[in-house]
């Protein structure tokens, strides 16, 4: 189902992409991968708060995964949460996310430091 959901969030279906990963949650309500999906159509949307909340709970399901991370940041950054965006990247900085450097230079323009 997670794989469909991102099929069609990639080509714009939000409403069948929002079907699949809820489908995948009915499976089994911690599936880090469509609490994720979840949290990318809200974003693509532009509702970042809602974005956040399912990115808070994928990282809750999948702590070690550092894409999830680096997501979770990017809605943190987007609702203007910077200091939990800067803790987000750090962390997927520890796990070894090639993204997380560029990540952190953005938000430390933002926070200083």
């Amino acid at each position: 189902m997670t794989q469909e959901g991102e099929a069609a969030r990639r080509r714009g279906d939000f409403a069948a992409a929002e079907r699949a990963f809820n489908q995948a949650l009915a499976a089994y309500n911690r599936n880090g991968a469509a609490l994720m999906g979840l949290s990318d159509v809200e974003f693509d949307r532009g509702h970042f708060e809602q974005a956040v909340v399912f990115a808070e709970r994928a990282v809750k399901a999948e702590p070690k995964k550092g894409d999830f991370r680096i997501r979770l940041g990017d809605a943190y950054f987007k609702v203007l949460r910077y200091p939990d965006a800067k803790s987000q990247y750090d962390k997927a900085a520890e796990l070894g996310h090639a993204k997380a450097a560029g990540r952190l230079d953005k938000v430390k323009e933002k926070i200083g430091g």
